[in-house]
């Protein structure tokens, strides 16, 4: 049986179709109220002591290259969202007054996009933290090492930044991925909707897997 969550998502999807655009907003301001409840995020305090960087051989590391947007787009498509495009990362990415795409971090075998991850900023009341943001891996690639890589990358491209906090946001239902930040030093971040017992619930989950 489908999980509650996407049934009601995938019926969402039809309704948005045929309703207004008034009602189909309303209608999108509720998937986001009812996400929030399967996303838990995670913070990392400390970032002197990150763990060493070892790309494993014929990939390659670099920043985003200018005009290539699409690359970090296939990524996602691959692995975090498969309905990602050009529209999504204007939303995510250039519509920030600090955009730099020095920022997104890339790992290409030869000249193909294979993971991505963002050392983006992340702006808490009057405070701006960092950010470890849109990680993927196309599926083809996973299990090689590279998400944690990326990932380690992107922290220290933070680090550089002079951040010396950084949280993540990741689903409830991404396991592996939780794992990996929990073992490069991340640790739960509680909030309205997700205390300690939704976390403990959680690593359960994540420690008998």
């Amino acid at each position: 049986m489908k999980p509650l969550n996407r049934i009601l998502m995938n019926w969402g999807r039809r309704l948005s179709l045929i309703l207004p655009p008034r009602w189909a907003r309303v209608l999108d301001k509720g998937y986001d109220l009812f996400s929030k409840f399967n996303i838990v995020e995670m913070r990392l305090e400390e970032l002197s002591h990150l763990p060493p960087i070892r790309v494993p051989e014929g990939f390659v590391v670099c920043p985003l290259p200018p005009g290539r947007e699409q690359d970090y787009i296939d990524v996602m498509r691959q692995s975090l969202k498969k309905n990602a495009d050009q529209e999504w990362f204007h939303q995510n990415f250039l519509e920030d007054a600090e955009y730099d795409p020095q920022n997104l971090i890339l790992i290409y075998q030869e000249k193909t996009p294979v993971a991505a991850a963002a050392a983006w900023q992340h702006k808490i009341k009057k405070r701006t933290i960092g950010y470890l943001k849109s990680v993927g891996v196309v599926q083809d690639f996973q299990g090689r090492g590279l998400g944690r890589q990326v990932s380690l990358i992107a922290l220290y491209r933070l680090r550089d930044r002079g951040f010396d906090e950084v949280i993540l946001k990741t689903h409830v239902q991404w396991l592996p991925a939780i794992r990996l930040y929990l073992s490069i030093g991340f640790e739960p971040r509680y909030n309205l909707w997700t205390g300690k017992s939704k976390w403990r619930r959680l690593l359960s989950k994540v420690r008998d897997g």
